[in-house]
């Protein structure tokens, strides 16, 4: 049980720092020594181009990055000469390539004396695509591209002060549910004419979230206990409809039917033929399960792992999401309390791949092979 709640913890502040409002500020860990990292890495595939996202902290600000075979892209100009008055806070959480174009989305937030503006963002090779809001709070989490339509998830809060989930269709905002208290909107998946988007949504009269899944704008609740859950990932294949996320425990959803992978949280899913990869965690750390079964586990006495993302290529299989790593280990071993920090990470077939990292603490979100 110390072991689930460690790792547990670490997710649920960790994950605050990658998913939360783009409006809350971000605290760099400048003053810890560097971290050794005595894996072996493994070179960069030739054949295969992988993209991933996610975020650093960089002289104090919260990043946007984009990777293309571990060379670092900055999507924000926060730390550029031409840096837009007041921006401070800038993510990457979604990438997906169609062609030769490469999509992220995002959000970025501008302060001023006033208040804090939160912008949705898609950043269409490196260059910011509008995404037309009328609130001073949205932001995006998940980006999809069907034939030649580019679809992009977000939220956003509405003039009379209600949570709104938006898809963008090629830039044009359609609000598909409003609901009075808070909500997630966390993935999106387009095949044909039917948009599905998984999520969570908060209980009436009750502080717990409800996991839910939108077809055409219409919900279907997952789970109808009373306690909290979530739905984080969503992949459709033929007729069958695949959600992974947490109810108390990891989870899989197949067109409504709960699986129950383990302790911890299903964090994405993906189909390979007739295979269903998920990534998470358990009560044991870092978790990817191929058909129920954990394909591979990441153990460690000091340090975790935590997976946000999986996709598969060509039977290669990758992962991405974090290291987290133990700054002061003699604390740790007499039961103190002692900092930890994360480090991007992705993986192939389980060989570690190295990332052009500029910071001490930083997080992959997705990933995209082509």
């Amino acid at each position: 049980m110390i072991k689930i709640m460690k790792n547990l913890s670490i997710f649920l502040l960790l994950s605050a720092m990658l998913f939360s409002n783009c409006s809350q500020k971000s605290v760099a860990i400048d003053d810890v020594e560097d971290i050794d990292d005595d894996n072996e890495f493994a070179e960069w595939p030739h054949d295969q181009l992988i993209y991933l996202v996610g975020f650093e902290m960089v002289e104090g600000y919260r990043v946007a990055r984009l990777w293309k075979n571990g060379e670092v892209q900055n999507l924000s100009k926060i730390l550029e000469n031409e840096i837009p008055l007041g921006l401070k806070f800038s993510d990457a959480r979604s990438v997906f390539v169609s062609g030769d174009d490469v999509y992220v989305a995002g959000c970025e937030s501008l302060f001023n004396v006033e208040e804090t503006i939160s912008c949705a963002r898609l950043w269409k090779n490196g260059v910011i695509e509008n995404l037309p809001s009328t609130s001073y709070f949205a932001e995006a989490f998940s980006v999809f591209v069907e034939k030649d339509d580019v679809y992009v998830l977000g939220r956003e809060i509405t003039p009379n002060g209600r949570w709104a989930f938006v898809v963008w269709k090629n830039g044009h905002p359609e609000i598909f549910a409003e609901v009075s208290s808070i909500c997630k909107a966390n993935s999106i998946f387009v095949l044909g004419e039917d948009i599905y988007v998984a999520g969570a949504v908060m209980k009436y009269y009750e502080n717990d979230l409800q996991a839910v899944l939108w077809k055409n704008g219409i919900v279907e609740n997952l789970v109808s206990e009373s306690h909290s859950s979530e739905a984080y990932s969503v992949y459709v294949s033929g007729d069958d409809v695949y959600v992974a996320g947490t109810d108390s425990e990891a989870i899989l959803w197949k067109n409504g039917e709960k699986i129950i992978l383990g302790h911890g949280i299903a964090n994405s899913v993906f189909v390979s033929g007739d295979d269903i990869y998920v990534a998470g965690f358990d009560n044991l750390g870092g978790k990817l399960w191929k058909n129920g079964i954990v394909l591979k586990n990441e153990t460690e006495t000091d340090d975790s792992k935590i997976f946000y993302s999986v996709f598969v290529k060509d039977n290669d299989i990758f992962w991405a999401g974090f290291d987290d790593f133990c700054i002061d280990k003699e604390k740790h071993l007499k039961g103190e309390d002692h900092i930890h920090t994360a480090i991007a990470t992705i993986r192939k077939n389980g060989e570690k791949l190295r990332l052009s990292l500029d910071s001490k603490l930083s997080i992959a979100s997705s990933v995209f092979v082509k």
